[in-house]
């Protein structure tokens, strides 16, 4: 309103009724969360809806989709730290609604630990005392990482345990080892160590049966390469030793520079390097008769490394192209963080662009 306006008719103007400092204070007196609020984030908190019905602000599909294709697989204790890893570096929209969506299989082995902490197998609780202990655990996840479930807007907060009950996480872990089964396995690996581990391991253990303590730190070292044991024939194991100690020799500079070059470019052995500077050649190299294998693990048990990313897209792309099936995309929303000088933002699409190297 204008200075020299009346007041009487400032007071009668229909609009000032209600304002958003009007409908703050009302919302205060009618709904507990809001009295959470500062005045400056009313408006925000009020419009979030409005702003995902619209499609202004991204909404959380693909957490939830993550969530529920990881819950297929994972265990609630592996779900906990998933979803710990949405809060912290994600920045869910509406997480109190993944977390309800998705509680059952958060807290799906809450129960099973409980029993096996206290010994008692027949013990029962009900749900709220289970979803409580989850939040429990989550608020652990995220203690390690110095975050708090109160930063995270509409969040529930679990309550104090009966009797005051603390749970230590980490001890309970180590409690949960099958210990005949590691007593098996320890037993059936030792069969594979050489004369070094063998002769090492006796040392450590004789050490911690006999509880020496002492202020100095023995120092032991494994000088034989495991690697070259594991090999499948003769000729494979030679060749990885040679090219262990060309590495070796690099590591410590006594392989010579070219001339006439910069000091730190030097010759590649001819038998390291392909003849075929062909990509599927690389890839027949590194994946044989890669069409007879579905196995990830035949995937994961090598790499190709590349100087750019655009040589990743380009090797991915062939690879995928050689599997038969249909292709699944997975979809990400990508966001930056938020920097107090406006001179440091720049656009998410101008990123995504950047190829590395």
């Amino acid at each position: 309103f204008k200075d020299d306006k009346p007041l009487k008719n400032i007071i009668n103007h229909f609009n000032t009724e209600k304002t958003t400092l009007t409908a703050w204070f009302k919302a205060n007196a009618i709904y507990p969360e809001a009295r959470g609020l500062i005045y400056a984030d009313f408006s925000t908190h009020t419009f979030k809806e409005a702003y995902i019905a619209l499609g202004l602000l991204q909404d959380d599909e693909e957490w939830n989709q993550c969530l529920a294709e990881a819950k297929q697989i994972q265990s609630g204790a592996q779900l906990c730290y998933l979803f710990a890893t949405l809060l912290i570096f994600c920045n869910p929209t509406r997480p109190e609604i993944l977390w309800k969506n998705h509680i059952s299989a958060l807290s799906n082995d809450i129960l099973f630990q409980v029993c096996y902490n206290t010994g008692n197998m027949m013990l029962e609780l009900m749900d709220a005392n289970i979803y409580n202990r989850a939040l429990h655990y989550l608020q652990t996840i995220l203690n390690r990482h110095k975050r708090h479930l109160d930063e995270f807007l509409n969040m529930s907060l679990p309550t104090t345990f009966l009797n005051n009950e603390q749970i230590n996480h980490l001890i309970s872990e180590e409690q949960q080892y099958d210990i005949e089964e590691l007593t098996k396995l320890i037993e059936n690996n030792l069969l594979c160590l050489n004369i070094e581990q063998q002769a090492m391991y006796i040392s450590i253990i004789a050490a911690m049966e006999a509880r020496i303590s002492s202020r100095y730190v023995k120092v032991m070292r494994l000088k034989t390469n495991m690697r070259l044991l594991q090999s499948a024939n003769e000729p494979d194991a030679k060749a990885q030793e040679e090219f262990a100690k060309w590495l070796l020799k690099i590591g410590e500079g006594h392989i010579p520079s070219i001339n006439r070059l910069e000091k730190d470019i030097i010759q590649i052995l001819r038998n390291f390097v392909l003849p075929s500077q062909d990509i599927n050649s690389l890839i027949h190299f590194v994946y044989p008769n890669l069409f007879l294998h579905s196995n990830s693990w035949y995937l994961v048990e090598y790499a190709i490394l590349t100087s750019k990313n655009d040589y990743v897209d380009v090797i991915n792309f062939t690879i995928m192209s050689q599997f038969s099936g249909e292709a699944v995309e997975y979809l990400s929303a990508n966001t930056t963080e938020k920097h107090t000088e406006s001179e440091h933002q720049y656009l998410i699409e101008f990123l995504n662009s950047l190829s590395a190297g």
